[in-house]
């Protein structure tokens, strides 16, 4: 029993200090543990942070882009033109800006020189339309420059009944001259209906 006794109590002397030393050991464990999470949480927390911050960088990118093109589409724009009809028919814009028309000799209407002031979303669209027993045929253009020079437009000539050419948003007080060539129905093409 001596044996027992002595294992009692030396239990009883080391137990506290196998306390005190696991209860350290716990703490710093835990200590360690929580720290990694919590620095890994952090790391998650900044990672996902700075990728919102990217995002909303992104997003206002975007937005600044998308209000930079509703201020352009509520910008005046100008165009100066008038039109010419060679032949039978008629020129009208789809916004209120001309409406000429042809009997062959003379003109009548809205045929210009004309400063156009519109908005982007509502173009100085032309169309032409002929007039019976006549067929449109196609269009042609010039400039006008301040300087007194004539040149061509620039760019290809559209190839249908509807006309649209570039616009500024400053009148340069360049003069687009807007040619619209009707011919006779049973015509050989341009040259009849002159």
């Amino acid at each position: 029993m001596g044996c027992g006794r002595d294992h009692r109590r030396l239990d009883a002397l080391t137990r506290p200090a196998f306390t005190a030393l696991f209860s350290v050991l716990a703490r710093v464990c835990l200590g360690v543990c929580l720290g990694a999470c919590l620095g890994g949480l952090y790391a998650g927390c900044k990672g996902f942070r700075s990728w919102v911050t990217e995002r909303a960088r992104e997003l206002s990118g975007e937005d600044e882009s998308e209000e930079e093109e509703e201020r352009e589409a509520q910008m005046d724009n100008f165009w100066r033109a008038q039109i010419s009809i060679q032949g039978q028919g008629r020129v009208k814009t789809f916004i209120d800006a001309f409406d000429c028309v042809s009997d062959g000799v003379n003109q009548t209407g809205i045929c210009g020189p004309k400063l156009v002031r519109f908005k982007e979303m509502k173009p100085a669209t032309m169309q032409a339309l002929p007039a019976p027993g006549w067929r449109f045929d196609h269009w042609d253009a010039h400039m006008l420059e301040p300087d007194g020079a004539v040149i061509p437009r620039k760019g290809p000539m559209p190839d249908g009944k509807v006309y649209l050419n570039g616009f500024g948003y400053a009148d340069t007080g360049e003069l687009e001259t807007v040619i619209a060539v009707f011919v006779p129905e049973g015509g050989a093409g341009a040259e009849a209906g002159k």
